[in-house]
């Protein structure tokens, strides 16, 4: 329960208080905080923090207030609002992304590098690959070095986004190669991977240090591994010198 009450958005204080609330209505800030072992000034703090959330309310009993825990179905409301507001937004992006997509394709620079960084920039990037192969924008992607840090640093995200790409139909879409260090031929991410692409390791006498990946004119070098980080380089030249490295390494790779 104090899970769920955690990915709401409620501290661990606001979830003690909360739940004793709901188990001893009525209560007053000084009981609260020698039962839930919270120092009083603290616990009025956490009060106030719960009343502005609607989960708590109080009346004032001689002069004394006394602290009730709202319904469970409060929480529900909230979730229902925050969700509401979070399509609201997302109406309003798409309605502007039109105008942001001109914007960025009428850029005439013979470059451009992003940066991305941490387990999110890790996330944004193969969600802007997923994005690309479904419009149709990409038809093959090149991937060479690594060996499977992905799988560790997104634990619970990449092989969800994995079904995910792979029932909406991007792996139907796009060529997806993939070379790996030989080393870890046999490791459940190398398994787990093969299911949805091309995958070769290579020979055992080549280590391949850097992680790279090619796709349409963009190339990518990454280190999935902490500290995570991602270069993406637009610029058709060398996309293209580095797409012609990998038919040759690929030829000498083994499945």
């Amino acid at each position: 329960m104090e899970k769920e009450l955690l990915d709401f958005g409620l501290t661990p204080n606001e979830i003690r208080v909360y739940l004793f609330l709901a188990r001893n209505p009525a209560s007053l800030a000084s009981d609260i905080a020698k039962r839930v072992n919270v120092y009083r000034p603290q616990v009025y703090d956490i009060l106030q923090k719960l009343i502005s959330k609607g989960l708590v309310s109080f009346v004032i009993q001689s002069g004394r207030r006394k602290y009730t825990a709202a319904s469970p179905d409060k929480i529900i409301t909230e979730v229902e609002l925050k969700e509401k507001e979070l399509l609201d937004r997302k109406d309003k992006l798409k309605r502007i992304m039109p105008e942001l997509n001109k914007i960025f394709e009428s850029r005439d620079n013979h470059y451009n590098i992003d940066v991305f960084e941490g387990k999110e920039g890790l996330k944004s990037y193969f969600e802007f690959i997923i994005k690309l192969g479904l419009e149709g924008k990409i038809k093959e992607v090149l991937s060479c070095g690594g060996r499977g840090g992905v799988f560790t640093t997104l634990e619970f995200h990449f092989p969800h986004m994995l079904e995910k790409a792979s029932k909406a139909g991007f792996f139907r879409k796009v060529k997806f190669c993939l070379i790996w260090d030989s080393e870890v031929k046999d490791s459940p991410a190398a398994k787990n991977i093969s299911k949805h692409v091309d995958l070769r390791f290579a020979d055992k006498n080549l280590r391949l240090p850097a992680s790279w990946m090619v796709l349409d004119d963009y190339l990518v070098i990454m280190k999935s591994e902490t500290p995570t980080f991602i270069v993406r380089i637009k610029n058709k030249e060398i996309a293209e010198l580095f797409r012609e490295q990998f038919k040759v390494l690929w030829a000498s790779s083994k499945n």
